[in-house]
């Protein structure tokens, strides 16, 4: 009852639901209350069972639109639609009887992490980085509870997702942007004196620390079962590495492009003055595929997994 979840502060998704709706009828918005499965996505319409779903959620038509509100987590921005429901089958609860509707989902382009960085490397090796990371929808989401963390486990996350071997985490600051399209910022600073190895007169420097966790699948002799990518992507890398006075370009990787069923890599870097800009972009597409496609993936990957590991290198001048 809405009248229990009151005096007790506390419901499942079922009593909150019935809570919120409750309150909105004394507003006179009529809503409706939406039974979904966070983990499948169709229903068996021809099969009435009760086991179908674990979750309830609230429906508020509107004039032009729709609002699907998930009660049972404040955290999330009202009216987003979270990985968990989105393009999921779902059962309104109307006094007409049941009605089977499909909840909208975003487009993986919009599901994006955005990293913009700038490196001043010194002459021994050691670099000052300064990270501004925007992350989108369900990359949002995967980031969210970070902000809430321990200050250690941050630093902890961050160390986890660079390539870097020593790397002090500075200033981490974040900026969440609540909206119908909600994202994330994270600024922060590294400090480290291992960004390069140094041999000789030459320094090695690693193309981008930020992907260096991306692993492609294992080769398979055959493939058995069909792939399903469940969630899709865009990741962008922009950084600009400054470089000390008394050290040259000896070699760097060639600018790199694949475009594929399952989606697109580009790597491009190019020379400023004393500035290397690399700006890679790697977008992940959403979908079923045959088993027969498996390899032309573990290409792909391959091929990306290369590209994100590739050096740099410097020579001293003479």
């Amino acid at each position: 009852y809405a009248e229990n979840v009151y005096h007790t502060g506390f419901g499942d998704c079922k009593g909150l639901t019935n809570y919120t709706r409750a309150m909105l009828s004394v507003l006179n918005i009529p809503s409706t209350y939406t039974i979904i499965n966070t983990e499948n996505e169709n229903f068996h319409a021809d099969f009435a069972s009760a086991n179908q779903a674990n979750h309830v959620i609230l429906q508020v038509p509107l004039a032009k639109d729709t609002l699907w509100i998930e009660c049972t987590n404040p955290q999330l921005p009202l009216g987003y639609i979270h990985h968990s429901i989105a393009g999921h089958d779902a059962l309104l609860v109307t006094p007409e009887g049941g009605v089977i509707h499909r909840l909208p989902t975003y487009p993986d382009s919009l599901n994006t992490q955005l990293n913009t960085v700038n490196i001043i490397l010194a002459n021994n090796g050691n670099a000052e980085i300064d990270v501004l990371q925007k992350n989108s929808l369900l990359q949002y989401e995967s980031i969210l509870d970070l902000s809430q963390a321990p200050l250690d486990k941050q630093k902890d996350y961050i160390r986890s997702n660079i390539g870097l071997i020593q790397a002090e985490i500075t200033n981490i600051k974040y900026k969440e942007h609540r909206e119908s399209l909600p994202s994330i910022d994270i600024h922060y600073g590294i400090k480290t004196n291992k960004y390069s190895n140094n041999t000789g007169k030459r320094m090695f420097l690693p193309l981008n620390i930020f992907r260096h966790n991306f692993k492609s699948p294992p080769k398979s002799e055959e493939r058995m079962h069909d792939i399903n990518i469940k969630y899709g992507h865009m990741d962008t890398d922009s950084i600009n590495i400054s470089l000390p006075d008394n050290f040259t370009i000896e070699s760097m990787p060639k600018s790199y492009q694949i475009n594929t069923p399952f989606g697109y890599f580009s790597s491009f870097i190019s020379i400023n003055g004393n500035n290397i800009l690399i700006t890679q972009r790697f977008y992940m597409k959403k979908g079923k595929y045959k088993a027969n496609e498996y390899t032309q993936l573990v290409s792909f990957l391959e091929n990306i997994e290369k590209q994100y590991n590739e050096q740099i290198i410097l020579k001293l001048k003479e």
